[in-house]
């Protein structure tokens, strides 16, 4: 498992030639941790005259009466770190019968219409966050694509998602909240057991976790397995339909 650290984050911007850098800040948890390590990183790449602009977007969906407080919060910690920050408010409507597979349309929306090209815009997503992927995937009986379960980066717009926290496990991520002493936003949401997430969050794992301790370890596994399935098959697929093309062409 990948541990937090300034020269992680320092590395990895150096390497990606990006022009504009996006935080999606949540107000939660792994968001502040990855902006507050973010900015960090970006102080070291000032100084050798290498770094990118960054920006911060928080998305409000009005989930819950705490919407507003938490949009407050993260306001406050733009501030405080002198980092942009636009806000998208989605409009409410009761008529909506998947509210969380309309948030995310919303959400994406929003990150897809301000990257542009050499743009990245990084979200906080752990490794607890694909494990809980993995398994909802499951249920739903998904394919090889849905079992690869969460992308560590992919094209998204014109500019591409990267996700730098998806190899470091949830209690490390609490463990540098609380040594560093941050603040953050507790989404009430996320107790909502209503939502499948939550369920396997509250219920679900924490009773295999005691039968099966090492289960996340195996499942990273079978998720890299997947992966590489999903590749080769994508790989395999492209070679089949060059070689019907070919063959079209020569009849």
């Amino acid at each position: 498992m990948q541990q937090l650290s300034q020269h992680y984050l320092y590395s990895l911007i150096k390497s990606l030639n990006i022009k504009n850098l996006w935080i999606a800040l949540s107000g939660g948890r792994d968001s502040i941790c990855l902006l507050e390590i973010t900015y960090k990183s970006l102080k070291k790449l000032k100084q050798n005259n290498s770094i990118p602009k960054v920006y911060a977007i928080h998305v409000n969906h009005y989930m819950n009466k705490y919407s507003e407080n938490c949009e407050k919060f993260c306001i406050e910690i733009c501030n405080r770190f002198n980092i942009p920050l636009i806000i998208k408010r989605q409009n409410k409507n009761k008529y909506i019968t998947n509210k969380e597979l309309s948030a995310r349309n919303f959400r994406y929306f929003w990150f897809t219409y301000y990257l542009n090209k050499n743009d990245v815009i990084f979200i906080a997503h752990n490794n607890d966050d694909q494990i809980e992927n993995l398994m909802l995937k499951i249920v739903k009986g998904c394919g090889t694509s849905g079992l690869s379960s969460i992308p560590y980066k992919r094209k998204l717009g014109y500019g591409f998602l990267l996700r730098p926290l998806l190899n470091t496990k949830r209690n490390t991520i609490n463990n540098y909240i609380k040594k560093n002493r941050l603040n953050w936003f507790e989404d009430k949401t996320n107790f909502n057991l209503k939502f499948d997430r939550n369920y396997l969050r509250h219920n679900i794992i924490p009773k295999i976790k005691l039968r099966w301790p090492c289960f996340y370890i195996t499942l990273n596994k079978c998720i890299e397995k997947f992966k590489e399935s999903k590749y080769l098959l994508n790989e395999f697929s492209q070679e089949i339909f060059k070689l019907l093309f070919f063959l079209k062409k020569s009849i």
